[in-house]
């Protein structure tokens, strides 16, 4: 039985984790549940999932950067407060 819900944005994550699924159950051979790691594997596999989140966060931020930089309204239709984050050119200044 798939999960509906009313939120479309919701709707798109849980069809993206099914499609995942059965990706990986294809890939792997097996489910989650069923799959046989370690706990210092799961974390391991974790730990790494994270750090390729972090990369594509900072992608995006400097993508994003870079295009409110010349367009601030883009910043303020976002909710944002007209570019004080992107004084830095979109980077951490750090």
């Amino acid at each position: 039985m798939r999960t509906k819900t009313k939120d479309p944005i919701v709707q798109k994550v849980i069809d993206k984790m099914a499609r995942r699924s059965e990706i990986g159950i294809v890939k792997y051979g097996n489910t989650m549940q069923s799959s046989k790691k370690s706990l210092n594997d799961w974390i391991d596999s974790a730990i790494e999932e994270a750090l390729d989140l972090a990369v594509y966060l900072e992608k995006v931020k400097s993508l994003v950067g870079a295009k409110v930089k010349t367009h601030r309204h883009i910043d303020k239709d976002l909710g944002g407060g007209g570019g004080n984050y992107f004084k830095y050119g979109g980077t951490d200044p750090e």
